[in-house]
């Protein structure tokens, strides 16, 4: 999974130029890159993933003999009728015991265990969707905070200026204090809020680093255009790809096959079992009676024994163990009809949002086209006296809502895309496609 791509993502969702200077240039390329090889998350779900591996072999599923070895040192003094005799006995074992035949449970086992590195697998892909989603959504983020930040510099220089000529009408007589106090206010709220969007910019530019593991919280200029890709989409093509390719859903049908392993070891319960043990044992005694020389046997035994085993009854647990297994099964398989209706909710939600995102995105252009005309006229009116500092402010701030409203659409729309390609897959299948 961690060398899956993401070419789709500078397709939709960015180009390339400057937008806030800081130290260090980063595309989202770049950021999607340092992700992937360092995310806390992803790391551990490749961790995950190799003891899944580790653990599918045929050893773990029981197909292979037990070979043991034991030991055993034996050693006693007897006393009777005054006298004493030594005995120590040397015991040696080499033993192999195999499962011939359990009903099928070890072919069944290796089944299961192929099916949970493959749902491991799954995991850590809906892991490396989610993160990457996250990721790109925290770059847009930086943007979105970094297009605020400079809309705010620009409404708060323009009340600095506003403040600068109502300062020098005063000193000249053509205004009076109020219109300076006013001015000044409105220059000080506009501050305000630039210094409290600078903040903003700093949580998102951390968020960012946390999402890339980044430790030491670099900063970043970053080279990704904060514009949405207005796509149009083929509502029957998005469902298609959802029910074949979401990760989500592929991990479900992976349960419903372990239920049914599970179904199918219970199952094996009914059958007999046949084993086999083999080995050499060898034994060393001395014995040594007192007064008398020692005494020394050796016995050299190989065996080889065939063990078959039947539970006749057993109280109707296995029966049980077996119905409650199927019933396991069922309930999978609902939840599964669940989960493609859910993300069938969901799909048809994301493409009526994309749609009405789409036209409010192009309402929003419309309005800042005219609220910016708005503010042109409404300037020099402001300037030649035929509009006062109240009727000037509120066009000012009708100017910073069409500004800010247009930021927050394209953002709302990146969003939608970035759920839609999630939901679909596109995260990691845009390349195999």
């Amino acid at each position: 999974m961690r060398s899956l791509l993401y070419t789709f993502i500078l397709v939709s969702l960015g180009s390339t130029s400057s937008i806030f200077a800081q130290e260090k240039l980063l595309s989202l390329s770049e950021a999607i890159d340092k992700t992937l090889s360092n995310n806390y998350g992803i790391v551990i779900s490749a961790y995950g993933e190799d003891a899944a591996e580790l653990n599918n072999s045929w050893g773990n599923a029981g197909r292979y003999p037990s070979v043991g070895f034991d030991l055993n040192s034996q050693n006693n003094i007897r006393y009777s009728d005054g006298s004493e005799t030594s005995n120590n006995n040397l015991v040696t074992d080499l033993n192999i015991g195999w499962k011939i035949f359990d009903g099928f449970k070890v072919r069944i086992t290796k089944e299961k265990l192929e099916k949970l590195e493959e749902l491991s697998q799954g995991q850590s892909a809906v892991v490396i969707e989610n993160t990457i989603q996250n990721l790109i959504l925290a770059y847009y983020y930086v943007l979105l905070q970094a297009e605020n930040l400079k809309v705010l510099e620009n409404l708060m220089s323009l009340s600095k200026d506003r403040f600068d000529y109502e300062t020098a009408r005063y000193e000249y007589g053509g205004a009076v204090s109020v219109n300076v106090l006013l001015a000044k206010n409105v220059w000080l709220n506009d501050k305000t809020a630039y210094l409290s969007q600078e903040l903003t910019l700093k949580e998102a530019y951390r968020t960012l680093n946390f999402i890339m593991s980044e430790k030491d919280n670099p900063k970043w200029m970053l080279s990704s255009d904060f514009a949405a890709d207005s796509a149009d989409f083929v509502l029957s093509t998005l469902m298609d790809k959802m029910l074949s390719s979401n990760y989500v859903l592929k991990n479900q049908y992976i349960n419903q096959s372990l239920k049914e392993q599970d179904r199918k070891l219970r199952e094996s319960d009914l059958f007999p079992n046949l084993g086999l043990s083999a080995g050499i044992n060898n034994s060393n005694n001395r014995m040594q009676p007192a007064g008398l020389d020692p005494t020394t046997t050796q016995s050299f035994t190989p065996y080889g024994n065939l063990s078959f085993s039947y539970d006749i009854f057993t109280g109707g647990i296995r029966k049980t163990a077996i119905s409650v297994a199927k019933i396991n099964s069922k309930i999978s398989n609902v939840q599964t009809e669940e989960m493609v209706h859910g993300l069938q909710n969901q799909m048809l939600s994301l493409y009526d949002y994309h749609l009405l995102r789409k036209e409010l995105l192009a309402l929003a252009n419309e309005n800042l086209e005219t609220a910016e005309i708005n503010l042109g006229i409404a300037e020099k009116k402001y300037k030649n006296g035929s509009l006062t500092s109240f009727e000037f402010r509120d066009i000012q701030l009708i100017h910073l809502n069409a500004s800010l409203g247009k930021l927050a659409a394209i953002y709302d729309l990146i969003y939608n895309e970035t759920e839609i390609t999630r939901i679909t897959g596109g995260f990691l299948n845009s390349v195999s496609e």
